[in-house]
Formats: C-alpha cells, sequence, structure tokens
C-alpha cells in the first residue's frame, strides 16, 4: 500500500505591511533583488506582489488562520 502524505504548499502569504515597507525602500533607492532577498522571497515575486497592490488574504480555495 503507498505512503500517504498530506500535500503542503510551499506559498507563503506576505502581509501587507510588508509590501509598504518593501514599497517604501525601494523608492528610496535600494534595488528590488536586495529587498526581496531581506524579506526571503525572489525577486520576481516581490515585483509580482507590488504590481497587485493589495496582499493576497488566501492562497486558493481554503482561507488560512491568522495568528
Amino acid at each position: 500500500m503507498p505512503n500517504q502524505r498530506k500535500r503542503s504548499s510551499e506559498r507563503s502569504l506576505c502581509p501587507q505591511y510588508v509590501l509598504e515597507e518593501a514599497r517604501r525602500r525601494i523608492e528610496n533607492g535600494e534595488s528590488k533583488r536586495k529587498v526581496a532577498s531581506s524579506y526571503g522571497m525572489k525577486e520576481s515575486t516581490l515585483r509580482y506582489r507590488l504590481k497587485r497592490k493589495e496582499a493576497a488574504t488566501k492562497l486558493g480555495r481554503y482561507d488560512f488562520p491568522r495568528n
């Protein structure tokens, strides 16, 4: 019988205040790549999330509990 494993997502939510702080740092002249690495995300992810202008509240079908 095959082993079953629960599927988990490698995605993570990025709070709105983190995006606002990242946007401010970029406007002050810091590179997008450096800002993204300081938050532990890829530069393309940061660009995508900044383009959307608001943080995602969920990553798919189900809501994640907020702490």
